[in-house]
């Protein structure tokens, strides 16, 4: 029982919900600016209405046409219409005094005219609606609204103004705008006017659809001086203005320009500077001045009039580096033409290699109401071709020995613009010399080696300054500091000899000495160290006959050597073997044994170590002990095969070292 009523109330508020709530709903309406359009209001549903109120904001440009509002023929059940615009709202009211309601359950229930105004655009009504019936309580309702279009088009101008600015007379110049077509219908230019003939526009006339552009040029050939002003009138059916202005403002000149044109020579000479003049104006006169750069200046009375000049004087000056140029009629008459050489004027090049620039100042182009007619001026180079030297600064012979002549190399390069003469070289000291011949010319961006010779005979420092003269005319002479150092050529060797059916190492020391030498001393590095068997012996030779000698171990694989004399005799001669040192070697010693002699000092009286810098920290002599088959003589008839530990062998394996006896003697063999 209790579902059956849960269901009973389900259905019931179901069939409730499908019975349609009055609905009251505006139509739509376009049309163009100045016309009056009708509005209906819709009510459909089935309550008894007997009276509403419609409220509708009207945008500014719509309006309520007075008297308009009317109901609708079938629905009207005697009622009366009160309608009226307050503000910008329009209200209606429809009711009926007997309380009757409208006939009819949908459909058109009253309409009204709106009059529309000069702004396009789409406009939407949205109504406040209030319904009630005859007890006077208010009917639920929906409300939609609607929408008034005005059509027609609408202009948008990009610029209000266009100013070409400060510009040359004779010459055409363009500028542009833009149309905008900003309303809802074609935009029709019928035509784009110009307020004086050196403007055009381009298009003068188009037709813009909807929401496009057209980008309109200007184009101004101005053809006297002075302010300009002027207008571009645009003429269209667009609803916010038929006729759109545009003004045109320019400050046109006429163009009368002095020119500097470039000018090169060679340094020590001269060039002559032209003056041109391209003029629009007649120019009777003319004056200049110049700021001369170091390395330039005026060759006294080398100005010239060109043929431009009629019964024309002119005039130069120079006071310091300013050089003042006037040029005049004294009857006021106009030069002739309009471009071409004004006049000329020469130059000394004094300076190096480079471009320096010529840049008028205080310019007055003159006409005959003494007006200053100038537009622009402009500067030029003129350019000096000289040799330039470059060279270091200092030049170093580094460490050689005093034996002999020292020489060294200087570079010199041209860095200018013509051939370099290197005619002369000097030095503040005595020993110096030239070994190449002199002059000598270098190309323009070539380089020669300057091989300079220094002889002496005594060691240690030196220096000097070296003068190197050229035609470089801003550097005349480079100095160059000179250093190096000389050395007493005095060295160390070794060599040596299996001796002894080579059993024994013979090590030879020889001594090639420049200075007068008293002893020696060096260690002796045999490696690997078991490749010799007890103490090495000493043999000295005939340079020695002064001196003792003797040599020490100092640990395993190193022997120190000394040679002195007790009365700081000098060693013999100036070269040759002072001493044959032998070392036993071991008979299992490898395929080769290095020998090293290491810190060395070569001592003279004083017991200063004049050993050469030339010489390496260490010298080395490697035996090479003979080893393989190679080594035993092919007549040799193989006695016995012996392993290093004396046990006899008939068959030899790869990588073992065996003794091979033969009638000769025995060899050591390594079998790879």
């Amino acid at each position: 029982m209790r579902r059956i009523v849960t269901l009973l109330l389900f259905v019931v508020a179901v069939v409730a919900t499908m019975r349609a709530a009055t609905t009251v709903s505006l139509s739509g309406a376009s049309g163009h600016p100045e016309d009056e359009v009708t509005v209906s209001v819709a009510m459909s549903g089935t309550d008894a209405v007997t009276a509403l109120e419609v409220v509708i904001p009207l945008d500014e440009s719509l309006s309520y046409v007075d008297g308009s509002c009317a109901l609708a023929f079938d629905r009207d059940n005697g009622h009366q219409m009160d309608a009226a615009q307050v503000g910008q709202e329009l209200r209606i009211y429809a009711y009926s005094v007997a309380l009757n309601p409208f006939n009819g359950s949908e459909g058109e229930l009253l309409s009204f005219k709106l009059l529309l105004g000069q702004t396009t655009g789409t406009f939407t009504l949205t109504p406040s609606v209030v319904l009630s019936d005859a007890a006077g309580d208010e009917i639920t309702s929906s409300v939609s609204g609607g929408t008034v279009t005005i059509l027609s088009p609408a202009i948008s101008v990009s610029a209000t103004s266009i100013d070409f600015g400060h510009i040359a007379i004779r010459s055409t110049y363009s500028r542009s705008f833009t149309l905008r077509n900003a309303g809802n219908e074609a935009l029709t230019i019928s035509e784009i006017a110009c307020g004086d003939e050196t403007l055009s526009v381009s298009p003068s006339s188009c037709i813009i659809a909807t929401g496009e552009s057209q980008s309109v040029t200007v184009s101004y050939a101005p053809v006297t001086r002075g302010d300009f002003s002027s207008t571009i009138t645009v003429f269209s059916d667009a609803v916010n203005g038929a006729k759109q202005t545009i003004t045109i403002v320019a400050d046109p000149y006429s163009v009368n320009e002095l020119r500097v044109q470039s000018a090169s020579g060679v340094s020590g000479g001269t060039a002559t500077v032209a003056l041109t003049m391209n003029n629009m104006e007649p120019i009777v006169a003319a004056q200049m001045s110049f700021t001369l750069p170091s390395g330039l200046s005026y060759v006294d009375g080398s100005v010239a009039l060109a043929n431009r000049s009629v019964n024309h004087l002119v005039a130069a000056t120079q006071s310091d580096k300013v050089l003042t140029i006037i040029l005049y009629s004294p009857d006021n008459t106009a030069l002739t033409g309009d471009d071409g050489t004004l006049l000329t004027f020469d130059v000394n090049l004094e300076g190096r290699s480079g471009s320096y620039t010529l840049r008028p100042a205080d310019v007055v182009l003159s006409n005959a109401t003494e007006e200053n007619m100038v537009s622009a001026t402009y500067s030029a180079n003129v350019t000096i071709e000289s040799p330039q030297i470059s060279g270091s600064s200092t030049l170093s012979f580094g460490e050689q020995s005093i034996s002999e002549t020292m020489t060294a190399d200087y570079t010199v390069r041209n860095l200018g613009k013509q051939p370099l003469t290197v005619d002369r070289v000097t030095f503040l000291a005595e020993g110096y010399s030239m070994a190449t011949d002199l002059p000598v010319t270098i190309p323009v961006g070539g380089s020669s080696v300057l091989t300079i010779n220094y002889e002496t005979n005594v060691a240690g420092s030196f220096s000097t300054t070296m003068n190197v003269y050229s035609d470089d005319p801003e550097q005349p002479m480079l100095a160059v500091a000179v250093s190096g150092s000389g050395f007493s050529p005095n060295e160390l060797g070794i060599s040596g000899e299996l001796v002894g059916d080579n059993k024994d190492f013979q090590l030879d020391i020889a001594l090639e000495n420049y200075s007068e030498l008293v002893a020696v001393q060096f260690d002796i590095t045999v490696n690997p160290l078991e490749s010799v068997d007890g103490t090495p012996t000493l043999v000295a030779s005939s340079r020695l006959s002064a001196h003792s000698a003797m040599i020490t171990q100092m640990n395993d694989g190193v022997w120190r050597v000394l040679v002195y004399s007790m009365s700081n005799a000098a060693i013999g001669g100036s070269e040759g073997t002072i001493l044959s040192i032998t070392f036993t070697r071991d008979v299992e010693s490898e395929d080769k044994v290095t020998f090293t002699i290491s810190d060395v000092v070569l001592s003279d009286a004083r017991s200063v170590n004049l050993l050469s810098p030339t010489l390496t920290l260490s010298q080395s002599y490697t035996f090479s002990i003979p080893t393989g088959v190679e080594s035993v003589p092919s007549d040799n008839q193989v006695l016995a095969i012996y392993t290093l530990q004396g046990v006899k062998v008939e068959n030899m394996v790869a990588g073992q070292v065996y003794l091979v006896v033969t009638p000769s003697g025995v060899y050591k063999r390594i079998i790879q």
